[in-house]
Parts: structure tokens; C-alpha cells; sequence
């Protein structure tokens, strides 16, 4: 998935290459070049990914004007050439594989603690979705939670009543939300 928000554009830069589509990068993916550079991204120092980078962008350039693994349709000697001495921004890459979360900027990770004690106020719930998705009227509200909300809302019930049993036969606390260690 970085790997698609790099050359086709995502969040942390609109940009991507000229004409790379979901379909190339997707390929591209496949071939393994996703794989390798996030690997790298995470276990190199920032000297080191620059270095790497020489390396990866020969062998993705190479496969983007070959097609040899047979992965994106056609060989694209354009695309291969479109390819610049500083792709991918070393910046973006790094946001994509170390992003900044409440927990990454010193948050106590026990200060977001979800137990799961109660159930979806359904009726708020349907409230805040006319409200922000403009849904506006009753019909397309009840459509939405038919097609979008019930069966989750329906399995969280169930989910809710089987810990309530397990709690009951064993004394155990019900599992919570799993945490990075």
C-alpha cells in the first residue's frame, strides 16, 4: 500500500509519478518492490535508505521498462524515464512507515485504554451521520444503517453478550483492543 501512495499519489504527497496508476504500482507491488523498500525504511538509518535507494530505483526503473516478472501489463519506457534521481522523497516515505500517532508523541498508551463497557448509542449515532453526512432525511438514514451499520452493530451486541457469559463462567476480564508492546 506505501508502496501505491508513492508512485500513484496518497496522503502525505498528492503527487506520485506522471501517468503510474493503480494498476503499475499495483504490479509493482507484487514484484516486491513495496516489500523491500519498507523493510529498508525501517531498518536503515536515513544515510543508509539514501544509499539503498541508488540500488532500488535501478531495479524498479528496470522492471518498469522490461516487464520481466510480468506483473504490470506492458513494459513503459516513459514511466521508467519519468523516474527521478529523488524518488521516493525520503520524507514521505518515512511518514508512510513511521507515522506520528498519539502514542508515537509520548502519550501514555493505558490513556487509551478502550474497554468496551457499553453498546453504540444507535439513536446519537444516527444523529451525527445527518448531521455530518448530510444524509438529511429519515429514509436515507434507515437505508444507510440497513446497507452500512446494522450488522456491525448487530455483532458487537453478540460479541458483548458471549464475553458477559465468559466473564460470568470463568471470572475473567473480557480481552481488550491489542496494543503495540
Amino acid at each position: 500500500m506505501i508502496l501505491i501512495g508513492l508512485m500513484k499519489g496518497g496522503d502525505y504527497h498528492q503527487g506520485g509519478l506522471n501517468n503510474c496508476g493503480t494498476k503499475i504500482a499495483h504490479g509493482l507491488a507484487k514484484c516486491g518492490f513495496g516489500d523491500t523498500l519498507f523493510q529498508a525504511a525501517q531498518s536503515k538509518t536515513r544515510e543508509q535508505l539514501k544509499t539503498f535507494l541508488i540500488a532500488w530505483r535501478h531495479a524498479l526503473c528496470h522492471e518498469i521498462r522490461t516487464n520481466s516478472q510480468g506483473h504490470i501489463g506492458r513494459k513503459n519506457p516513459s514511466l521508467a524515464n519519468s523516474v527521478t534521481s529523488d524518488f521516493p522523497d525520503i520524507d514521505v516515505l518515512l511518514s508512510y512507515t513511521n507515522p506520528i500517532t498519539s502514542e508515537s508523541m509520548g502519550r501514555p498508551a493505558d490513556a487509551l485504554k478502550l474497554t468496551w463497557s457499553k453498546e453504540p448509542d444507535l439513536g446519537k449515532l444516527a444523529a451525527t451521520c445527518e448531521f455530518y453526512f448530510e444524509w438529511g432525511y429519515k429514509e436515507a438514514i434507515i437505508k444507510r444503517f440497513r446497507t452500512v451499520i446494522w450488522h456491525s452493530a448487530v455483532l458487537r451486541i453478540l460479541r458483548r453478550a458471549v464475553l458477559d457469559l465468559d466473564k460470568k463462567a470463568n471470572g475473567t476480564l473480557p480481552p481488550t483492543t491489542p496494543k503495540k508492546s
